[in-house]
């Protein structure tokens, strides 16, 4: 897959970084992937526990994953493949990217959302490394 819409860092070139909802503009808190605008599935970054399932009316299907300090959350998901206190593995397959009302204009996608110690971050800041190399 590819970025669609990148983390929003409040620099000036960023303005692509924001998202047109309803006549108002807003910074986009993560980062969102699609692949030809078809659906894919979405793999858990890292292993922990599943802390929240919803269906929100614009972001479709969500799951938050914690692992330690970090909350991973995963929208615009077609269903979701686990309830909340289950464990999953990295890799696990969470759902299947889809659409939602909020960002319909990018078709088929999953939104990531990182936090660390309760505050966002860009998910990029995490690939590739270790929950000990977060703190």
């Amino acid at each position: 897959g590819t970025i669609v819409l990148d983390y929003y860092d409040g620099s000036e070139s960023e303005i692509a970084s924001m998202t047109k909802f309803e006549g108002t503009y807003r910074a986009n808190q993560g980062i969102d992937y699609a692949y030809n605008n078809e659906e894919f599935d979405v793999l858990a970054i890292f292993s922990g526990e599943v802390v929240d399932v919803k269906d929100d009316p614009l972001f479709g299907h969500s799951c938050t994953i914690q692992s330690g300090d970090l909350k991973i959350t995963y929208q615009s998901l077609k269903d979701v493949r686990f309830k909340v206190k289950d464990q999953v593995k990295q890799g696990d397959a969470i759902s299947l990217a889809s659409v939602n009302i909020y960002n319909k204009d990018l078709g088929n996608h999953v939104h990531i959302v990182t936090s660390l110690n309760d505050r966002l971050i860009d998910p990029e800041e995490i690939y590739g490394k270790s929950l000990a190399e977060l703190k």
